[in-house]
């Protein structure tokens, strides 16, 4: 059944003009009449979701290969976030990788921090573009890793990569690393204040990640847009 025989008032509800000027008790009116609209919209959307659930998971299944495209540096939609990022950084001057990445890395960092939550609880699984990422405004943990890893590299850090690890529990968790000056960072955009506030070898940021008071039980797989690794089940 189509949309506008369910809802029809999805097409007809207006909205006041910009330039219109409502009463307060209007204002509230209308405030909870588009809470209501939204309310409902997403209440028909779960249905139909929920009802094609098999599907739509079949369809986002990705296997370890398919996860490096899901990492997109040239994207036109990271690139122009990476240019607004780097402007008050280089203030017209030319972007050097040694002297700026470390600044702009701290940057793309805030600005993922910066994104909503999604909190869906849908029974599918799917993962988003850093383009519709961009979009919505909003991300989950592993498309957050994604932006962010998509930043790091068209920055000019080729080995920054996703790790997904099992945290205690059975929660995966995806972990963003990178190198620069050296030393090797371990960043959590769901969770960390700053982007180098985790340094050291691999294995000693592993062993001393937490979420939620959880510890690192094994790493499964590692990826970027180059390349992926599958972790054997002693590691």
């Amino acid at each position: 059944m189509a949309f506008e025989k369910i809802l029809p008032f999805l097409k007809t509800r207006g909205k006041p003009k910009e330039a219109e000027i409502q009463p307060k008790a209007d204002v509230c009116a209308l405030e909870k009449e588009e809470a209501l609209f939204y309310k409902t919209r997403a209440a028909v959307y779960r249905k139909i979701i929920e009802r094609y659930a098999e599907a739509i998971n079949g369809g986002e299944e990705k296997t370890l290969p398919e996860l490096k495209a899901l990492i997109k540096p040239s994207e036109p939609a990271v690139q122009d976030v990476k240019m607004k990022l780097l402007e008050p950084i280089l203030q017209g001057r030319q972007y050097d990788f040694e002297k700026d990445f470390q600044q702009a890395a701290e940057a793309s960092f805030q600005r993922v921090k910066a994104l909503h939550f999604v909190h869906a609880d849908l029974p599918v699984s799917y993962w988003l573009s850093p383009a519709e990422i961009i979009e919505i405004g909003a991300a989950d943990p592993f498309d957050r890793a994604l932006l962010y890893c998509s930043l790091l590299i068209a920055l000019g850090c080729k080995e920054a990569r996703i790790r997904v690890v099992e945290i205690e529990g059975g929660i995966r968790h995806p972990l963003v690393f990178f190198s620069s000056g050296g030393k090797t960072f371990l960043s959590d955009p769901t969770q960390d204040k700053a982007a180098l506030e985790r340094a050291g070898t691999t294995d000693e940021l592993i062993a001393a990640f937490e979420l939620d008071g959880k510890k690192v039980s094994r790493s499964l797989f590692e990826f970027n847009d180059q390349d992926y690794q599958q972790f054997e089940e002693s590691e």
